[in-house]
């Protein structure tokens, strides 16, 4: 945040490999701009939603005067996310790129850009890489990738926290079917010797 602002740049572009807390710092980023600075309004959007209801927009049926009012619905949600005065974009370039969502991306991207309103962005690609393989300009194309490049950027490194959650989830569970074999073990016992098993478990054998 501190090399944000001292750049005097209004974007800035957080990169790495999935999981290691991109998403998580730009939240921390607009909570602490809204917090202590009250007439600041932050919006924290993904690219998923943003090109789903472009995608939306453009396949929806002609249902008022002409064939216009597709765009305008598309308009409508520009308008919202071209005028909060500090936005977080999650995930540019999640999507598989076609001409549909190299547009969306470049229009956002200038647009913002160009009228100075601070934005960050998260990304699983960057200038000579990413996820796949495929670095940033291959997945938003060239316009958009060389304005985001051109902006403070940090990369983000290190072993995936979604990764160690899950085998933190994994080992746990291994230890809950194993501590559930031992009741079993227990309560067979008890049963047969005819004692009195109560509130005893593995888990509170193994406390003792």
């Amino acid at each position: 945040l501190k090399s944000f602002k001292s750049h005097k740049k209004n974007c800035l572009f957080l990169y790495g490999p999935p999981g290691t807390g991109k998403s998580t710092l730009a939240s921390f980023v607009l909570f602490y701009a809204i917090i202590y600075n009250e007439d600041i309004e932050g919006l924290y959007l993904g690219f998923d939603e943003i090109i789903s209801s472009k995608k939306d927009a453009l396949t929806a049926p002609f249902k008022a005067r002409d064939s216009n009012d597709v765009r305008y619905l598309w308009k409508d949600i520009l308008n919202i996310i071209l005028t909060k005065p500090f936005l977080v974009l999650d995930d540019l370039g999640s999507q598989k790129p076609t001409e549909t969502t190299i547009c969306a991306y470049t229009e956002i991207i200038n647009a913002r850009d160009s009228s100075g309103l601070p934005t960050i962005y998260t990304s699983n690609h960057w200038a000579d890489g990413g996820l796949d393989g495929n670095n940033l300009a291959d997945m938003v194309g060239e316009r958009a990738a060389d304005r985001v490049l051109g902006s403070v950027h940090h990369r983000m490194d290190g072993q995936s926290r979604r990764q160690e959650i899950q085998i933190e989830k994994e080992l746990l569970t291994e230890e809950n079917i194993e501590c559930e074999k031992v009741d079993i073990e227990i309560q067979n016992r008890f049963q047969i010797s005819g004692g009195n098993l109560g509130e005893t478990t593995c888990m509170s054998w193994l406390a003792q």
